[in-house]
């Protein structure tokens, strides 16, 4: 039989090293095609298929891609005698590598990828088993372990104190033994059963939605509406609505005599009906209420609305005053709108400012058909609070079509479980009207509450922790050309935190190698952040603690995945992304329910003690590569950047990893000063989180944590990094005078 054209193409591109993930996704769309692809072909698909998949994860893919790479770099290296290149406008492929921004720094997180091939997955095991399989085993493994690094496992209390400095958080404790409760060791457990098993994921959160940014813009007709009932998931919500109109920005501060920013303005706006006047109460003559934007979106390709006529030229250009939206709301009409648009707006908003709407908030309505417009509830496509909204991917229907067996056993309605589920229980999700196809039943892995006896302590003044932003297509989607990646890419996999070097002084989980800053030069003292930080009490590292884990009715497969797992790296408590919790197992002693020791070792990383416990070799390697993600690594930081005075995780992601408004590739990061007279060239490529590469665990590095530059808004919108030699103060005066003056020579007097 002739080899199909697609499997030859991917053959031939895996010797050649041209693996692209394009390919592979194309690939894959065939293989799901039933009309095209046979049974036959199945054997040696999944083969070149596994090989290709193999080859991207250890780097050596997207082969004309890295070639594109060095021909920009030759080219640029050529600039520096024979002037600038003339570069492809704002692409990522013809720019500098980012590592030209210096101060290199690793991702608290990367990604395991998710398994190629569905897992097995059988009827539940009952309790009772062992009745009918007598080869089974119970008992209970005596398990010790020893911290890595400090561990973080707080005590719970109730209600907010009421205090001027951060609040104290101290270990949960039973008389003087520390304790990490039951239910957490068995989460991380459970988890890392997972990875290793190539399982389906344990939870979906079926309302989130990948947003990052605003991706959709509202035209006319708009519509205004405020909120009289909020809905919910579960209840719809009802509100008033009318067709809205738009007022300059301007206008509206110039009636309101305005002091400060709209966007700071909290109070509810009435206009009215000729727009001569405006105030902060609802009357007759005011009958018009004012949606204010807040923070205005106009700096890179703003909506149409936001042009106006040149009085000298005629020509269209950008209006310095942006609208805001307002509507008549004595004459709105009150209308129910479905549960499932609440539902998809807290989704959306789930990292946004706004993340849920209450009586008396107004919104924007999103018609299903612009020219029909919006009669009654189900003509409203969505919800939204800006003009320029959020549209995004669902994430649970994304993973249904494209990647379904990794939906968790719970939502899947035929009865069958993989092997996690099966060894820690599970409670079944039937879909609405709908009988759950298995009854909930319990793990056969329990562990206890691990214990750490007289422990030794330490009060620690932790950083901030950020929010995970699964929206961000470059650190969160498969996809390494960052002129071609979109929402359409797949998820990289199973999220795991790495672990940090700590022996130079550089802890990620002390404030003061990770401050808040009011100023580029100046660190906010720990005791004026109360709000956004605690000051914990740690367990120290080297401590050892011990835990039982009880087991029942375990076949030799299961008991030798359980202590596969117990030989890995384990992330335990709180405070991961600062490289807390790292824990690993010295002893391991089995007793069988009998009372007979079966088993005394101690366990080397990622294997299993000799004798009569094996798996499958794919285990073997998932569980090696889980481990290198757990090397230590130096300089482990929440991504930083100077945006204006303000530093943040999230300045990273909006300048190194800003999606294009055409919702297909990334914003290459322009540059100026000294760094493009430096590297000549006017671009930096953005940054997504590099690709795990085993063989060389520190590699995948960012760069720019804590520039000396600044950022600018200009050259058509474009945001531009500027390096220079000045001083500070110079840095953040935008188009400074540099000819002599009494300012010059005042900051030349103040310098020296």
């Amino acid at each position: 039989m002739a080899i199909h054209p697609c499997i030859k193409n991917l053959q031939d591109a895996v010797r050649k090293k041209e693996i692209t993930s394009e390919k592979i996704n194309n690939f894959k769309k065939w293989m799901n095609n039933p009309k095209k692809f046979k049974e036959e072909y199945k054997e040696e698909a999944e083969q070149v298929l596994l090989e290709a998949e193999k080859l991207m994860q250890s780097g050596q893919g997207d082969w004309g891609y890295k070639q594109l790479q060095q021909k920009s770099q030759s080219s640029r290296e050529k600039s520096y005698y024979g002037g600038k290149q003339k570069q492809e406008k704002y692409m990522n492929y013809s720019a500098a590598d980012a590592k030209v921004l210096g101060s290199p720094f690793h991702n608290p997180y990367t990604f395991i990828p998710f398994p190629t091939k569905a897992p097995e997955r059988k009827k539940p095991t009952p309790l009772s088993i062992d009745e009918k399989e007598t080869d089974r085993l119970s008992g209970i493994l005596r398990v010790k372990l020893q911290t890595l690094s400090p561990l973080l496992t707080p005590e719970k209390k109730g209600g907010k104190e009421d205090s001027k400095t951060p609040q104290l958080v101290p270990a949960l404790k039973i008389n003087k033994d520390i304790i990490v409760p039951a239910s957490s060791v068995r989460g991380v457990l459970r988890t890392l059963t997972a990875i290793i098993s190539g399982s389906a994921l344990d939870y979906v959160d079926d309302e989130l939605y990948l947003c990052q940014g605003r991706d959709l813009q509202l035209k006319e007709p708009l519509y205004l509406a405020e909120v009289i009932s909020p809905g919910s998931r579960y209840e719809d919500g009802e509100v008033a609505f009318n067709q809205a109109k738009l007022i300059e920005s301007s206008r509206l501060s110039e009636l309101l005599n305005c002091p400060k920013e709209l966007s700071k303005e909290t109070r509810p706006i009435w206009l009215d009906e000729s727009l001569t006047s405006a105030q902060y109460q609802e009357d007759e003559d005011h009958p018009y209420r004012v949606k204010v934007s807040g923070r205005k979106v106009n700096s890179k390709n703003p909506p149409e609305e936001y042009f106006c006529r040149s009085k000298v030229s005629g020509r269209k250009v950008k209006s310095k005053n942006p609208h805001e939206g307002y509507f008549c709301r004595s004459t709105a009409r009150k209308i129910t709108l479905r549960k499932e648009l609440w539902k998809e707006y807290g989704g959306r908003h789930r990292n946004a400012t706004k993340t849920g709407l209450q009586k008396g908030d107004l919104v924007w309505l999103e018609p299903y058909d612009q020219e029909k417009g919006i009669k009654d509830g189900s003509d409203v496509k969505s919800i939204q609070w800006a003009r320029w909204g959020r549209k995004g991917v669902n994430f649970f229907e994304k993973l249904s079509e494209r990647l379904s067996y990794m939906l968790p056993d719970s939502l899947k309605n035929d009865g069958l479980v993989d092997i996690t589920s099966d060894l820690f229980g599970s409670i079944p999700m039937p879909a609405q009207e709908a009988v759950a196809s298995y009854d909930a039943f319990a793990a056969r892995i329990r562990p206890e509450n691990l214990v750490f006896q007289n422990a030794g302590t330490f009060w620690n003044e932790m950083p901030v922790l950020g929010m995970p932003h699964p929206g961000c297509k470059a650190f969160y989607l498969n996809n390494p050309d960052y002129d071609k990646i979109s929402l359409e890419d797949l998820p990289r996999g199973y999220k795991v935190y790495r672990t940090s070097k700590h022996d130079l002084g550089q802890e990620p989980w002390k404030y003061s190698n990770q401050p808040i800053f009011n100023h580029p030069e100046n660190a906010k003292p720990f005791q004026d952040t109360k709000n956004l930080t605690r000051k914990c009490e740690l367990i120290n590292q080297n401590t050892t603690g011990v835990m039982n884990i009880s087991f029942r009715a375990l076949n030799r497969k299961e008991l030798s995945l359980l202590l596969l797992v117990l030989s890995c790296d384990l992330r335990i408590g709180g405070g991961k992304p600062l490289g807390l919790g790292h824990c690993k197992v010295t002893e391991i002693k089995g007793v069988s329910e009998d009372g007979v020791e079966f088993l005394c070792y101690q366990p080397q990383r990622a294997s299993l003690p000799n004798g009569q416990f094996e798996l499958p070799e794919d285990y073997i390697e998932r569980a090696k590569l889980y481990c290198k993600t757990q090397v230590p690594v130096s300089m482990m930081r929440y991504p930083r950047a100077i945006n204006g005075l303000q530093r943040g995780g999230m300045c990273y992601f909006s300048y190194f990893a800003e999606p294009k408004k055409g919702g297909i590739g990334l914003e290459s990061v322009g540059c100026e000063g000294n760094l493009e007279q430096k590297i000549g060239n006017n671009l930096i490529r953005a940054q997504g989180l590099p690709f795990f590469d085993p063989t060389d665990p520190e590699s995948d590095e960012l760069f720019g944590y804590d520039l000396n530059g600044r950022f600018s808004s200009k050259k058509q919108q474009k945001n531009f990094y500027s390096d220079f030699d000045n001083d500070t103060k110079s840095q953040g005066q935008k188009n400074e005078n540099n000819s002599p003056n009494r300012f010059s020579r005042q900051r030349a007097r103040d310098k020296r």
